[in-house]
């Protein structure tokens, strides 16, 4: 009672006042998603030193499936529950590089689902190996683009669609990814960025699907429109052209000298190369508000893994 009513006594203040609302509360759970999110935040001192800035990282590595997936997972899933399409007995699909599927993986064995993941076959062996540990179906696929029926999230939903109980879980397109961070990631890491240091200047992101970084950068912009959202990208960003010109191309993409691999990265993961739902949450809204906006900046430079880019790009913002 009382927690709840100074609860709702700060939103009607908030509302009375023009501001953004508080986050809601987060739900208790326990278990395995019990183990999810409420990740720390940690310093990152050298190269804190280095910038004359105060540059702090979101350890997702902590989640129990290793990643900020787990939390769209959860959601993806609770959300096919409540709508009566995902039900006991049933199949949980997706096409995915690797991460969401090992976090799917583990919300099926703890909840009795058969899980079947379509992967590329760009991606790395021990992503394979995990997920059949955890009791997937594992179908790797030839890369190819999204246009083409061979590409692997487009297997995924033939699959799912041609199969009674099976549910194909959309990561790219289904916004429950969008409101697994709004709800989650971003709160954590507003509360925590600013009890240690105030403010915050800057918030750096790659794309994989673009759940996280519209997220997280529609709440923020909603406290602190100052806030500069920032997108880390490999070479050969697409992305990069739709920020800069509106328009999602690069020349790697041009006709006679496409590649199947265009991207020069040793990064898996992120590269994308098209406007999913989840990320036009965050680019298709004014400046001013919430999301990105014109105010996102889109960086290139950087090779490595998916951390190392965005510690480049913190880099560069700096």
């Amino acid at each position: 009672g009382i927690i709840l009513e100074r609860r709702r006594r700060r939103r009607r203040r908030a509302a009375a006042a023009g501001e953004a609302p508080p986050p809601p509360p987060l739900r208790e759970r326990g278990g395995y998603d019990g183990l999810v999110g409420a990740t720390p935040m940690v310093a990152l001192p050298a190269l804190s030193r280095a910038l004359g800035r105060r540059v702090l990282a979101k350890a997702e590595l902590l989640n129990p499936g290793g990643t900020a997936k787990d939390r769209i997972a959860r959601a993806m899933i609770e959300e096919a529950e409540a709508s009566g399409k995902l039900r006991p007995g049933g199949e949980v699909v997706e096409g995915t590089s690797g991460s969401t599927g090992i976090a799917l993986a583990a919300q099926c064995a703890g909840r009795g689902y058969r899980c079947v993941i379509f992967m590329p076959d760009d991606q790395a062996q021990e992503k394979v190996d995990l997920l059949r540990t955890f009791g997937a179906e594992v179908h790797v696929v030839r890369t190819a683009g999204i246009a083409n029926p061979e590409h692997y999230a487009r297997k995924a939903a033939a699959y799912a669609e041609a199969t009674p109980g099976a549910v194909f879980m959309d990561q790219f397109e289904t916004l429950a990814n969008f409101r697994a961070h709004y709800a989650t990631s971003a709160p954590e890491i507003w509360e925590q960025a600013t009890a240690a240091h105030g403010r915050i200047d800057a918030f750096v992101m790659s794309a994989g699907t673009g759940g996280m970084i519209a997220g997280v950068a529609t709440f923020l912009k909603e406290r602190s429109p100052a806030t500069r959202v920032v997108l880390a990208d490999p070479p050969g960003s697409a992305l990069f052209s739709r920020l800069k010109f509106g328009v999602a191309y690069a020349n790697q993409q041009k006709e006679r000298g496409v590649r199947l691999h265009r991207y020069d990265t040793l990064a898996e993961g992120i590269g994308l190369d098209r406007i999913t739902a989840n990320l036009a949450k965050a680019i298709s809204a004014p400046s001013g508000g919430g999301g990105a906006g014109k105010k996102g900046r889109k960086r290139r430079r950087g090779g490595g893994g998916g951390n190392a880019a965005l510690i480049d790009g913190a880099v560069q913002v700096t």
